[in-house]
């Protein structure tokens, strides 16, 4: 056989799957326009869209359902919180041998550092 002719059984294969996809395609449910319920809390690294504005990334990401902001400056946990986000991941308040590890608070002038159980409160 040339490269152009079909066999039978691949012909009857081809029709098979195309009356299996015009059947299905048409019992298809409307998409529904609410959003779902969250069952998982998602968030979104902020360096992955550094060319788009907090703010805007902000009302985007509400808008999708998702609670926070990774890797923020502590100049910018004020942007998220006034939409009404968290920030997840500070980028910046400590460095890895002055970190906080599990369970440990550490105080700072100015500024309170959490890690361990719960929402850490990412404040300066």
């Amino acid at each position: 056989m040339s490269d152009t002719t079909i066999s039978r059984r691949k012909a009857l294969a081809l029709a098979a799957g195309a009356a299996g996809a015009v059947a299905t395609g048409a019992k298809l449910p409307k998409m529904s326009q609410e959003k779902p319920k969250a069952s998982l809390k998602q968030s979104v690294c902020r360096w992955c869209f550094g060319g788009i504005a907090l703010d805007d990334l902000c009302v985007a990401g509400k808008d999708m359902g998702l609670v926070g902001i990774d890797l923020l400056k502590e100049d910018e946990f004020a942007t998220v919180k006034k939409h009404g986000l968290i920030c997840t991941m500070a980028l910046g308040i400590t460095t890895i041998p002055d970190g906080a590890g599990p369970g440990r608070t550490i105080h700072q002038p100015g500024r309170t550092v959490f890690s361990g159980k719960g929402q850490p409160p990412c404040t300066a």
